[in-house]
């Protein structure tokens, strides 16, 4: 059977299976049908042999046939909701969709961050795909006070001894939090974004032990 010419539109690498659309049509695809060592990645432009089998339709011998090395773009990160897993990164004045399962190691993205990634246009918009981080910081847990929080928009301030107020969201409390109590103690980490303010991510509320070790 003549070859086709497809699009990748989802590829698990720990399984080794996945999908390729052609003619708006789905075929399953294997590892074990790869022309390519290094696998497949969800966007990817692939030529292949449909085979139609007892299981239905199947793409064999599959090539990518792009360069991976050039399609891929440098951008930073406008937002990102690590409760909800998913945000945006912009290149110029233009923003891509980014979930979670697209960022290498299912790292968490912090606003303002540096990373590369392989856009693609999907039925949604936009996408971001295979984002990789460029440099990830190395932070250390920080102690201090909730100063502030105004319940009804979820968004408050922490105060550090001898340093800055630092902005905190609820939906960026490790535990599923609806709010933070003024003047309990919590940890966190501190990452300035790309409007030079410090934001807290991975906020733990300190408690009894938990409050003792960290002071």
């Amino acid at each position: 059977m003549q070859r086709k010419n497809g699009t990748v539109k989802f590829y698990n690498d720990d399984e080794g299976f996945g999908f390729v659309q052609a003619d708006d049509v789905d075929y399953f695809v294997h590892a074990t049908h790869l022309d390519e060592a290094d696998g497949l990645r969800d966007g990817d432009h692939v030529s292949f042999r449909p085979v139609r089998t007892p299981d239905g339709l199947q793409a064999r011998d599959v090539t990518v046939e792009q360069d991976r090395s050039s399609d891929r773009l440098e951008g930073e990160v406008k937002f990102f909701n690590e409760r909800r897993g998913f945000g945006f990164v912009r290149t110029g004045d233009t923003e891509y969709f980014v979930h979670v399962t697209n960022i290498e190691s299912d790292a968490i993205l912090r606003d303002g961050e540096k990373v590369t990634f392989k856009p693609v246009e999907g039925g949604k918009g936009l996408q971001a795909l295979d984002v990789r981080r460029e440099s990830p910081p190395e932070l250390e847990r920080q102690v201090g006070t909730v100063k502030d929080f105004y319940d009804e928009k979820g968004y408050g301030f922490v105060q550090r001894p001898g340093k800055g107020d630092v902005f905190v969201h609820v939906s960026d409390a490790i535990a599923d939090l609806e709010s933070l109590e003024v003047g309990s103690r919590v940890s966190f980490l501190a990452w300035k974004g790309r409007d030079g303010r410090e934001r807290g991510y991975e906020i733990i509320v300190l408690e009894g032990e938990d409050y003792v070790a960290q002071e």
